[in-house]
């Protein structure tokens, strides 16, 4: 697509509006990915640009049309793979795979062309959800760009990716995304939260990977 620069000048001139997405309601956000997202909002603002919170259809719902999506050859291709060389399955495959890679039938026609409708309907709901933010942007047009982390933490450990929700969305919807830097981990200022709670098990999990 080439650059529309008469597209770009009309966007820089006027005041636009932004969701921010502060949580997808399965894992809370690392101490410096949240940081970061405040930053920007304050920059936003202080550019007299509307910011509203971005609270879409549950995305979990997504995810999980997704996922279903990815292993619609119940891991034939991943298991032709590893044969090649013999290697074992990376501990990492477990979220995906949490047993052996087994030479399971693909999965049913049916069963797909159920999940394809199911994936149609979600982006539907989802459209219908941005368009509505209209009555919430003061501009009467739904918001320009949503915000959200790529994942919950700067950096992930060794197997310890254990939630990719937070990007994994777009492919979902179709989207284009894509991502830019803001900031830096700061341990003498991005401490933890001692009031945090977690929402589940994950939830946790993810936390407990955060050191600070």
């Amino acid at each position: 697509m080439p650059w529309r620069g008469e597209e770009a000048a009309i966007a820089k001139a006027k005041k636009l509006s932004f969701a921010i997405l502060w949580h997808d309601g399965e894992v809370s956000l690392h101490p410096p990915v949240q940081r970061a997202l405040e930053s920007v909002v304050q920059k936003l603002r202080n550019q007299g640009h509307k910011i509203i919170e971005w609270a879409p259809p549950s995305h979990k719902r997504g995810l999980d049309i997704l996922l279903t999506a990815w292993t619609y050859d119940n891991g034939a291709d991943i298991r032709s793979a590893l044969q090649l060389s013999g290697e074992p399955k990376a501990p990492q495959m477990g979220i995906t795979y949490p047993g052996d890679i087994k030479p399971d039938p693909p999965t049913e026609a049916t069963f797909i062309a159920a999940n394809n409708v199911a994936q149609r309907e979600y982006q539907k709901e989802y459209m219908e959800y941005w368009n509505s933010t209209a009555e919430l942007t003061g501009t009467g047009k739904p918001v320009d760009v949503v915000i959200a982390p790529v994942a919950p933490f700067a950096a992930a450990r060794r197997n310890g990716f254990l939630w990719y929700g937070y990007s994994a969305i777009v492919n979902i919807l179709d989207y284009t995304a894509c991502t830019l830097p803001v900031s830096t981990v700061d341990k003498s200022i991005d401490v933890a939260d001692l009031s945090f709670r977690p929402l589940n098990d994950l939830d946790k999990s993810v936390m407990d990977t955060c050191e600070s």
